[in-house]
């Protein structure tokens, strides 16, 4: 996932409900969103096929949330995820979960506290908090406090 949609799946849940949608092309190994053709991590596809991975999160009853996971080939779900042998080995989809309201919480603070190190704010913050304890302990500001 990419950090807008962590931050549309934090943001959304579990009052509404968000669907998101990756495509797999022909050519390259891809985990969605990115322009295949050498991309990390992923299944090839064969020639011709054009695979969506689909994850759709609906809010429950008594604050659960419900996660189902389904591959779509020319716009009809439920197919076998790509894979070597798929067709022998994985299951066919669409796969679903469903989260209690503790269970959603432990995603939702794992989520939460994950952004700013995928966007690296945690390096710049750190930086700078270290760039400003060497600088007032070695008075930077001629000796002043303020």
């Amino acid at each position: 996932m990419s950090v807008e949609e962590v931050g549309l799946f934090v943001s959304q849940l579990p009052q509404s409900g968000i669907e998101l949608s990756h495509s797999l092309h022909y050519g390259g190994y891809g985990s969605g969103g990115e322009e295949d053709g050498g991309g990390s991590g992923g299944a090839k596809i064969a020639s011709g096929d054009m695979i969506e991975k689909v994850l759709t999160v609906e809010p429950g009853e008594a604050s659960s949330v419900k996660f189902k996971i389904d591959y779509m080939k020319n716009g009809v779900g439920g197919q076998t995820p790509p894979g070597p042998d798929s067709e022998d080995k994985l299951p066919s989809t669409p796969l679903e979960a469903t989260l209690q309201a503790g269970e959603f919480e432990v995603f939702r603070s794992i989520f939460q506290t994950s952004i700013p190190y995928i966007l690296g704010w945690n390096t710049t913050m750190d930086i700078a908090s270290a760039a400003a304890i060497s600088k007032g302990l070695s008075g930077g500001n001629g000796g002043q406090m303020y």
